[in-house]
């Protein structure tokens, strides 16, 4: 799959949908095939034009320290931080092309913050929330 600007952005591996079919296909996440693509997509540096330059989201199976309610949610969004962030971090949030939406510092003993979305188009938006030797990340739907 490429975007507008033809940037490869996912991968189809199947279905049979057609022009006049639409339904029944199946795409996957670029980073699993990023590996078998590399040598011939070269190598951007740390960021492909202006965009941090990510091919996966680094998902773990701990309890969710993170929480973000209502998910999904229609634009107002609290994020509940993780006791790793009570000195301070930040939340940053990303549309699913790694575009950066918003960004938050979180300062010391902050415990919750509200992110305002509903400028945003609806979609699937990643929240990473960082702090000194931590990081996670948690999906956030958007719907109208």
């Amino acid at each position: 799959m490429w975007n507008q600007n033809g940037l490869l952005i996912g991968q189809l591996y199947g279905g049979t949908a057609s022009c006049s079919n639409n339904i029944n296909d199946y795409f996957g996440r670029l980073s699993t095939s990023y590996p078998l693509l590399q040598t011939w997509l070269g190598d951007c540096g740390n960021t492909l034009q202006g965009y941090p330059l990510t091919t996966s989201v680094q998902e773990t199976s701990a309890p969710a320290e993170l929480t973000l309610a209502p998910n999904p949610t229609n634009g107002i969004v609290t994020v509940t931080l993780p006791d790793a962030m009570r000195a301070g971090g930040r939340i940053t949030v990303f549309d699913a092309l790694g575009k950066q939406v918003i960004s938050r510092r979180a300062g010391q003993g902050t415990e919750r913050i509200t992110l305002d979305l509903s400028a945003a188009q609806e979609g699937i938006y990643f929240v990473e929330a960082t702090a000194d030797g931590y990081r996670t990340v948690q999906r956030l739907a958007l719907t109208r």
